[in-house]
């Protein structure tokens, strides 16, 4: 398999094939290609059903015209050779709107891509071209050559729409009989989910008058291939846990926790038998002197839990910012099961809602699990609050998943809107709004009951601790 560079499109030998020669080109019937694109500048587009465009440029009609030109000196003329000029011309200008067409009619496309990647890092989207045969004899006799290829990548956006994003290079087949591969690799992909619409197949052979286009759908199990980018997880230090109290019962836990509290070696003081206490417990000097049965008390060792919250409706300054959230929300979570309790997650609006829902239709089923938050975060975009209907803008629907274990706070990821002047060399001066990590007891906003409400008693102090403010990758890693 060979890549001819990060930005062009490379041919993959099928097997059996000839192997490549050394300037990328393969031998025998398989054919080559190339990073050149073709330069067509449409004169009129006409789009006509079923994928097909037909592209004709300004040469098209300056033939035509030349054509008829002919047929009308050979009228004035007499003159046969003229008459037989001007219907070689008409031919060849039939010919070159219908043999494009008959070429890319029955070709089908398959493909093979990931279905997750990480953020910043790039997909290799390999496309393999047949021919069907449909059109039996003519399809034997007219090949499939001097075809433009290109892929057709959108992400889905806030609204549910689809986003068009930077393709890869195209690439020129040259020729290919049978089953040929390509390998398209995408550009550094940021986080979301991207849906491959389609294999854009441009040609006009053999005369170069008139293009044809077709879009030929692709399936991958009975489905859109899509490639989901998640977020990446930062190693995170946990300096920041001494601010979050532990548990010392493990009434509350989500059931996909461990044990969060362990036995020290600290002898608090002793207290009288109860059932169910060991005998290896037992001061047996105290209970002497007192009469009575007395067992060591050991103090408690906690791990520190939470729970995380993300407001989307925020008054996020762009999207940098969120993004920013995002990947410390989805490292937090990460800290949290490495602990051994997996924070819950609550979005507002909740996932249940219509909103957040649309963005969610195609989240895998899978338990409940960092797996899930990963693909959950995947999904998740900035929502203007005015663009939520107004039943969605009360938080009531909250309340259940903010009413639980009081001992487990909140970590709450809000905006800041004091933004910093930074300077790098590629992107010059910019402004850069940080985000803060705030500790929210559960019980100061259990009965919240509107979007406001909810904001006035994340933004107050007496109700959320600022633990820290983070402007980059690198202070969250330091957190």
């Amino acid at each position: 398999m060979q890549k001819l560079s990060r930005k062009s499109s490379t041919q993959l030998p099928h097997q059996g094939d000839p192997p490549p020669t050394s300037d990328g080109r393969i031998s025998g019937e398989a054919g080559s290609t190339s990073a050149a694109i073709v330069s067509a500048k449409p004169f009129c587009t006409i789009p006509l059903g079923l994928g097909n465009k037909l592209i004709l440029e300004s040469r098209f009609w300056r033939f035509n015209l030349l054509s008829i030109w002919l047929y009308i000196f050979a009228g004035y003329t007499a003159n046969e050779w003229m008459y037989l000029l001007a219907s070689a011309f008409f031919v060849a200008s039939l010919l070159g709107l219908i043999l494009p067409f008959l070429q890319l009619w029955d070709v089908e496309a398959i493909c093979s891509m990931p279905d997750e990647v990480l953020v910043s890092e790039c997909a290799d989207v390999k496309i393999a071209l047949r021919r069907t045969m449909q059109l039996g004899m003519i399809s034997a006799i007219l090949p499939l050559q001097s075809v433009r290829m290109s892929i057709q990548l959108l992400r889905r956006s806030a609204s549910n729409d689809h986003e068009h994003v930077v393709p890869p290079d195209p690439v020129l087949i040259d020729h290919i009989y049978g089953e040929f591969w390509f390998e398209f690799p995408t550009h550094a992909l940021r986080r979301g989910v991207y849906y491959l619409k389609g294999v854009e197949l441009l040609s006009s052979f053999p005369l170069g008058l008139a293009w044809w286009s077709r879009t030929v759908s692709l399936k991958k199990d009975d489905a859109e291939p899509k490639i989901t980018v998640l977020p990446l997880v930062i190693p995170i230090s946990g300096n920041f846990l001494f601010k979050i109290g532990g548990v010392n019962s493990l009434m509350g836990i989500s059931s996909a926790s461990s044990v969060v509290t362990t036995q020290s070696t600290s002898v608090r003081g002793v207290r009288e038998f109860k059932n169910g206490d060991s005998l290896r417990h037992i001061h047996w000097a105290s209970t002497a002197r007192v009469g009575k049965l007395l067992v060591r008390e050991f103090e408690s060792e906690v791990l520190p839990v939470f729970d995380l919250f993300l407001d989307l409706t925020a008054n996020w300054r762009d999207q940098e910012q969120f993004e920013l959230a995002v990947l410390l929300f989805h490292s937090l979570a990460h800290l949290g099961y490495g602990m051994g309790s997996l924070p819950q997650l609550t979005l507002h609006p909740a996932l249940e809602s219509a909103t957040v829902a649309s963005l969610m239709s195609d989240l895998p089923q899978i338990p409940t699990s960092v797996g899930w938050i990963s693909q959950v975060l995947a999904r998740v975009e900035p929502i203007t609050l005015s663009d939520l209907p107004r039943e969605e803008r009360q938080v009531s629907d909250l309340s259940p998943a903010l009413v639980g274990p009081v001992e487990r706070p909140i970590l709450c990821i809000q905006p800041s809107h004091e933004g910093l002047m930074k300077s790098s060399p590629t992107r010059g001066n910019h402004i850069v709004y940080p985000i803060k990590l705030c500790l929210v007891d559960r019980a100061s906003i259990s009965d919240v009951s509107s979007t406001s409400v909810l904001e006035k008693k994340l933004s107050a102090s007496s109700e959320a601790t600022v633990i820290a403010v983070l402007h980059s990758e690198t202070d969250i890693e330091a957190l």
